[in-house]
């Protein structure tokens, strides 16, 4: 029997007990920013992401993909390219427990890589 999947979009804004509610029902986090707005800018939600263990499609080419790199685990896509993000999602589906877990592994090095503590020690050394 094949497992059921669902993709669930979320385009409002959320208060943030729905927005923690979201974030620990997800199972992968896809973030296809466009490569022209988040080349040089980090997504608050990828770190959200890497931080709690959850694998991430991301912009091949941004800083979103140095995070993931090298803290999380996940695929990235090149900017716009539809089909390859729909292979990702595929290959993320296929191969779930793998990424999860690499994801996993990674957390609390991520959490502490991106910690309040860490903010300030690089912010004053």
């Amino acid at each position: 029997m094949a497992e059921r999947s669902e993709a669930r979009f979320v385009r409002d804004e959320l208060g943030s007990s729905e927005y923690d509610r979201i974030l620990a029902q997800t199972h992968c986090m896809v973030l296809p920013y466009r490569r022209e707005a988040y080349f040089a800018r980090i997504s608050g939600v990828a770190v959200e992401a890497v931080t709690a263990g959850i694998p991430v499609i991301y912009t091949e080419d941004t800083w979103t993909a140095e995070l993931v790199r090298e803290s999380g685990a996940g695929i990235g896509v090149a900017d716009g390219d539809v089909a390859g993000l729909a292979q990702a999602m595929a290959e993320m589906a296929r191969h779930y427990p793998r990424y999860r877990g690499q994801a996993e592994i990674r957390r609390e090095a991520a959490r502490v890589e991106h910690s309040g503590i860490e903010f300030l020690r690089r912010l004053w050394g």
